[in-house]
């Protein structure tokens, strides 16, 4: 079996995207744009993407390779042989622009957290500036874990990434970091944590058995002072009791 692949042209970083979270190199092939202050996106890096069979890139449609026809109007496919480097045209654009292009955000493939279900953007529930993006390519579906630029937060409902932070889980009742009681329920505390623009607060339960003890500022086992020391009056007191000489010790 014979497979036929175009070569795809070498694309630069730092397109302007009009907005857009894809740019078409071809109708074939799309590369990912990144939110940028100001309503702004641009390519970050030179990877290309391959539409999936029967699907095509269309700049003025509304996701990348979401065309069933091949665009009339989309640049026509790209040479199938690379460019010479030094012959190549650089955009006269590109150099002033070139020292001030943002770094490019980490990006990993893989992670326990999440798993794609369906092509999209998806919000990444440990950090408020991270997400995900979900591709449909020829082989499947294609993980990407990235990072909002410039310290803007991802907006779980326009999918972008923004200046306004209020996206981020905050919570008035975390002034600090740190692990703190939870009053209506003793097996029960909060963990705050400190996003770099607000407090996260998070809800977590002890082990079976187990209370929150302020002074140690962990779980120990149902029973116990805030010290340490086992209370008087307690289910482990008599648990732990055994027979001896003239009944229980």
């Amino acid at each position: 079996m014979t497979f036929a692949f175009n070569i795809i042209q070498a694309q630069l970083a730092g397109m302007d995207c009009n907005g857009n979270t894809y740019f078409c190199v071809d109708s074939d092939n799309y590369q990912i744009c990144s939110d940028l202050p100001e309503g702004r996106t641009e390519t970050t890096d030179t990877t290309t993407y391959p539409c999936p069979p029967d699907l095509f890139c269309d700049n003025s449609g509304r996701a990348e390779c979401d065309s069933s026809t091949r665009p009339a109007t989309n640049m026509e496919p790209v040479d199938e042989t690379l460019p010479n480097p030094s012959q190549s045209e650089t955009p006269s654009e590109t150099s002033a622009e070139a020292d001030q292009a943002p770094e490019e955000p980490s990006s990993t493939t893989t992670t326990p957290l999440f798993s794609c279900k369906e092509a999209g953007r998806f919000p990444d529930s440990t950090s408020c500036h991270n997400y995900y993006i979900c591709l449909q390519l020829p082989l499947g579906l294609s993980q990407i874990h990235t990072n909002c630029l410039f310290g803007m937060a991802f907006d779980p409902i326009t999918l972008r990434c923004s200046s306004d932070q209020s996206s981020c889980q905050t919570d008035s009742f975390c002034t600090d970091e740190g692990v703190f009681p939870d009053l209506s329920d003793r097996s029960g505390y909060f963990r705050c944590t400190w996003n770099g623009s607000g407090y996260e607060k998070y809800h977590m339960k002890c082990g079976l058995g187990q209370r929150f003890n302020e002074a140690q500022g962990r779980c120990t086992l149902f029973g116990l002072r805030a010290g340490g020391a086992e209370q008087s009056e307690s289910p482990m007191r008599d648990f732990m009791r055994v027979p001896g000489r003239g009944g229980y010790n």
